[in-house]
């Protein structure tokens, strides 16, 4: 791959005739980054849990600040490796007008958008869709899709999600969604192929999971082209990643792992000396001991280790980039950064996940609002689904109603794309909307 083709200011869904290149006090990756911060996916975050149920009195990240801090990281991470470019490859970067800050907010603005498909209630959202069409009523919709389709839904992904949110256009709305630059979107992209794919047996980090439905193949097929991504072996459609997508995998690895571990130190879930202890030895040469006796209050303390550790992987991660640089333009590199950085660091990593895994992960506010997701998300998908297969129920036209148009499909429009519009709307909802619309459905107000 080649660094000026890859580097493209031309927005999706602007390509028939109205594209025009125009220069702004902000780039045009600093314009993507806030058409994602104005856009109502993202709003919509703020209401989403990240892995804790929101306790109300104790503040832990939701998917908005989580996304926030991805978003932040992802910056530094790309004005790092974006300086190392720009001194390694001048002529490009000069003859394309972008420098290390565009690279910067070009990772800002697509770690921003990582987890805009998410539906609610945490990771366990995907799953309660998926056990909806794998063992609940929604067994019943395969024989209406092909066997390629059906595997969108009995492996929901919300990082498909978020591709199809970021670029399709409901109806009377502007073409290409958002319309952000080629480039953000695949910098997005953490896993450029179709759902067949991520079923293969294989270790490549790009093939973990898919990143497109089938409704959006054809989009992600134009910028690939256009930004000359490499085309992948195989039966079905992939792609190797856009070399900006290791960053903002990494900005995503290290908030998560770091700042959850926080989280879960302040609901006194973890010890605070387990963890204090962990968070000094990643800190490394960078722990200062004298700054740190001077503050009295324990979450202030955890939030100098964790600023401490983040910096030492964001030097970590930047380091295993450049030098991988090369292989990842061919392809050849095909890994999370982290799992590169010095082994030292990894184990002690290690070791923080596995404890937020035993702890947090698996806590018993965590797990029984994993339970409530699979039954709320499952009624609303089986009442939804149904006013729009079964209509000769009385019920039917009236539930209708109460669903948005943007997400009822034409007459003329295939059983994938109703179904696809009907899990659009319930995977789109926040937490306590979700909550509410089951409670009045089910009629316990």
């Amino acid at each position: 791959m080649d660094w000026a083709k890859l580097l493209s200011e031309k927005r999706f869904g602007t390509d028939k005739g109205r594209y025009t290149s125009q220069k702004y006090a902000r780039s045009e990756f600093e314009r993507d980054f806030d058409r994602i911060v104005f856009s109502s996916c993202f709003r919509r975050l703020q209401n989403k849990t990240q892995v804790y149920p929101l306790p109300g009195n104790i503040f832990v990240h939701n998917r908005l600040t989580h996304s926030l801090e991805v978003s932040c990281l992802g910056r530094s991470l790309g004005k790092v490796v974006g300086s190392a470019l720009c001194k390694k490859y001048p002529q490009i970067f000069k003859q394309l007008g972008i420098d290390s800050s565009d690279i910067g907010a070009i990772v800002a603005a697509a770690s921003l958008a990582h987890d805009v498909g998410n539906p609610c209630f945490g990771h366990s959202g995907e799953r309660a869709i998926s056990e909806f069409f794998i063992t609940g009523a929604g067994q019943e919709y395969k024989k209406k899709l092909a066997a390629t389709q059906w595997l969108e839904f009995t492996d929901f992904e919300g990082n498909a999600n978020g591709f199809r949110l970021l670029t399709n256009a409901p109806a009377g709305k502007v073409e290409g969604g958002l319309q952000l630059t080629y480039t953000t979107l695949a910098a997005f992209m953490k896993y450029p192929c179709e759902a067949a794919v991520s079923q293969e047996n294989t270790t490549l980090a790009s093939r973990k999971k898919y990143g497109f439905f089938e409704n959006e193949k054809p989009y992600f097929q134009t910028i690939a082209q256009e930004l000359g991504l490499i085309k992948g072996t195989g039966k079905f459609t992939n792609w190797k990643r856009h070399p900006l997508v290791f960053l903002v995998e990494a900005a995503d690895d290290i908030c998560y792992k770091i700042i959850d571990f926080e989280d879960a130190i302040r609901l006194k879930l973890i010890h605070l000396q387990e963890g204090e202890a962990l968070l000094k030895a990643l800190a490394g040469k960078d722990f200062e001991p004298e700054i740190y006796k001077s503050f009295q209050d324990d979450n202030e303390k955890i939030s100098y280790l964790r600023g401490k550790s983040i910096n030492t992987l964001v030097q970590n991660v930047c380091e295993v980039f450049i030098q991988q640089e090369e292989n990842i333009l061919t392809g050849k590199f095909d890994a999370p950064l982290i799992e590169s950085i010095p082994k030292n660091n990894k184990t002690i990593l290690q070791q923080i996940e596995n404890l937020s895994i035993e702890n947090y992960y698996q806590a018993r506010a965590v797990t029984e609002w994993e339970i409530a997701s699979f039954e709320i998300l499952g009624k609303l998908m089986e009442v939804f689904l149904l006013a729009v297969f079964d209509t000769k129920k009385a019920q039917s036209s009236v539930i209708k109603r109460t669903i948005p148009k943007q997400f009822l499909a034409d007459k003329s429009q295939s059983d994938y794309i109703k179904i696809l519009k009907i899990t659009d709307f319930v995977s789109g909802m926040t937490d306590p909307y979700a909550l509410e619309l089951y409670r009045k459905i089910t009629g316990n107000y």
